[in-house]
């Protein structure tokens, strides 16, 4: 999964813990994303609808809402033996040392 070009693996790497910090907040503040986006869209719809409707008739912003049904995502489940466990994990300790030592 990709997000803003980057996989999450790549945004751990460039990125330290007290920026994404920072972006949760500004997030929290200001927020972004397709939602955002259809948010505007529908109030933008929601005004001109009740400029143009009859008297007495208002139309609310949910009513232009996007509105999308979850999707389950199912998820493949893989099978290891017991030596490719072991060898992913002394793989994954020999990556740290590395990454540590740098």
């Amino acid at each position: 999964m990709a997000l803003g070009g980057r996989t999450i693996t790549e945004w751990q790497e460039v990125m330290s813990n007290e920026e994404f910090l920072d972006w949760m907040a500004f997030y929290q503040l200001q927020p972004f994303g397709p939602w955002r986006a259809d948010t505007q869209a529908a109030l933008i719809a929601s005004t001109i609808a009740n400029v143009n409707a009859k008297k007495g008739k208002s139309f609310s912003i949910d009513e232009f809402r996007l509105k999308f049904k979850p999707r389950l995502v199912q998820r493949q489940r893989v099978t290891m033996s017991s030596e490719q466990v072991v060898s992913f994990f002394q793989a994954l300790a020999e990556k740290q040392g590395q990454n540590g030592s740098a």
